[in-house]
């Protein structure tokens, strides 16, 4: 577990079985729930056995851009607004925008405000993971064999969450989604 993450006060984790995304456990999101600390040794011997982790969001002010199309977001000039930042590849690609935004608590779902999908849907361009969620971190092995790796290997970058919001807005959809 890289140091940005492994160092944060209050940082918790998920365990994730090797192959997949979803933790394990029972209210893995919730206080008391299968959800653990950098020294706990129930975390150790899942990482041992090479299994997979998440990184819990919303705790401290920890929000993850959890960007899918990254190349429409450029258009947009979503991404040049956004503080360099401990930055993660997904294992599909994608990237994963580490980001201390204090009181930001609520998921959001990034929709192209132009572009439609195949059911005439606004186009998914990601999500901004907050309290409640988690992403798999970075090293662990993606279902389809690629692993999820450093490419900035930063700070985890502060912005108030009015700026963020600000930047976010022309794609930002605030109804209340619920995690898979």
């Amino acid at each position: 577990i890289p140091a940005q993450l492994r160092d944060r006060p209050g940082a918790r984790f998920t365990v994730i079985l090797n192959g997949t995304k979803k933790p394990e456990g029972k209210d893995w999101a919730g206080p008391n729930g299968a959800n653990y600390g950098i020294n706990d040794p129930q975390l150790a011997g899942y990482l041992s056995q090479g299994h997979n982790y998440g990184v819990l969001t919303g705790i401290n002010g920890l929000v993850v851009l959890d960007i899918d199309d990254l190349p429409r977001l450029e258009t947009l000039g979503i991404i040049d607004k956004l503080p360099d930042t401990f930055t993660v590849r997904t294992g599909r690609g994608g990237l994963h925008l580490y980001l201390n935004c204090p009181g930001l608590t609520d998921k959001i779902i990034l929709e192209d405000p132009e572009l439609k999908d195949s059911e005439g849907d606004p186009l998914h361009l990601g999500e901004l993971q907050a309290t409640g969620q988690q992403v798999v971190g970075p090293l662990s092995r993606h279902p389809n064999g690629n692993f999820y790796e450093v490419v900035k290997d930063l700070p985890i970058a502060t912005i108030t969450k009015d700026d963020l919001m600000l930047i976010l807005a022309p794609v930002a959809h605030t109804e209340d989604h619920q995690s898979e």
